[in-house]
């Protein structure tokens, strides 16, 4: 009996769970007290692309990436409805919205809020915040376990909150590894994770990061010794409903909304009820 197949696959198999064991990110939890043990979990390794630009001017931008200093985590854990908050002290927060239905079917999508008056200075004095959403709402699966995308993704963000019509403002994610868990951690640790569909789907990708190219040859990244705020404004609604797997139809039109108010945090919170 051919032996070959069987041991191939094991391999394989043994193979990437050592390539993925050690190409992790930088992990972030969130706890609802000290005392607690942490509610939401994000293992992440990102690079994100900012930049601001007026008609017929060179585009400003700046970076930021998971390995920033200084990067405080807020949140909010719930039955139904998750929240993790990085700050960045340069007037940057990147959100991870998780929402559970009643059948334990579980979804996520990122958002990005930038301050560019913070961000950028004087060249962009806009002192509103501006929220940018990923378009695509994200499957979990199973709420009762962690999801897992241990391959390159670039995510586009597209305007959700805008308050100015002097500036385009762009935010561009490359994110090399990326693990979360918005329900059911137990103990601070993650549950068995169930991979995203690239990486089932490709191998090699999984054992390399990707080139990131963005609209820009230069970045400045902008450092800043203001403390991050503790409140931010938030948009009107960013409901999330989990939605069927991508088919070739087109995405429906985005919902462009107008920011009041400066809790993100119970805005977010609220429109996931």
């Amino acid at each position: 009996m051919d032996q070959t197949k069987p041991v191939t696959l094991s391999f394989l198999v043994l193979f990437l769970a050592a390539c993925l064991s050690i190409t992790q990110g930088k992990l972030f939890s969130y706890k609802a007290s000290e005392e607690a043990e942490p509610c939401i979990l994000a293992d992440v390794d990102f690079t994100l692309y900012l930049a601001a630009e007026r008609q017929g001017e060179t585009p400003v931008d700046a970076l930021v990436t998971s390995e920033d200093e200084n990067i405080k985590v807020f949140g909010n854990c719930g039955p139904y409805s998750a929240i993790l908050e990085l700050i960045f002290p340069s007037g940057v927060n990147w959100f991870l919205t998780f929402r559970q239905e009643d059948d334990q079917e579980a979804s996520y999508i990122q958002l990005v809020q930038i301050t560019p008056e913070k961000l950028f200075g004087e060249a962009v004095p806009v002192k509103d915040p501006q929220l940018l959403s990923d378009p695509h709402i994200i499957d979990l699966g199973n709420a009762t376990k962690s999801y897992e995308c241990p391959v390159p993704e670039v995510v586009e963000y597209e305007p959700l909150t805008v308050t100015t019509t002097t500036f385009n403002f762009t935010a561009i994610a490359n994110v090399s590894y990326l693990h979360v868990q918005g329900f059911n951690v137990i103990d601070g640790n993650f549950s068995t994770s169930v991979l995203c569909n690239a990486a089932m789907t490709t191998v090699s990708p999984a054992l390399t990061n990707a080139s990131f190219t963005t609209p820009s040859n230069t970045y400045t990244k902008v450092e800043t010794t203001l403390a991050p705020e503790t409140t931010t404004a938030a948009p009107t609604s960013t409901s999330m409903k989990p939605t069927p797997k991508p088919t070739s139809s087109p995405k429906p039109p985005l919902k462009l909304y107008t920011v009041k108010g400066r809790d993100v945090n119970a805005s977010i919170k609220n429109s996931l009820k």
